[in-house]
């Protein structure tokens, strides 16, 4: 029933933002690494007002930003208008 569902999804959620809340991000980098469509894979961060720039995916940082290695050393990108797309 749509009603229990509809609990057991809340539930679920509250549980999660809870421990989010008290542990942060960390816990959770590795489940998020694990199922980021691009992780490993070439990809090129755009952002406005700077240079695309291209490297293979890490993952994200502890901060939440996009990791990527490349030919310049790893690097973060953070903000809200990062595109990152697969390199053709």
């Amino acid at each position: 029933d749509r009603s229990r569902l509809a609990a057991a999804v809340i539930s679920s959620l509250t549980d999660f933002v809870g421990e989010f809340q008290e542990l942060g991000f960390e816990p959770f980098r590795a489940a998020f690494d694990a199922r980021h469509r691009l992780h490993g894979e070439a990809a090129t961060v755009s952002m406005t007002g700077a240079e695309p720039v291209s490297g293979r995916v890490l993952g994200v940082s502890e901060g939440g930003g996009i990791r990527l290695a490349t030919d310049a050393g790893d690097q973060v990108f953070h903000g809200g208008e990062i595109s990152l797309r697969r390199a053709p």
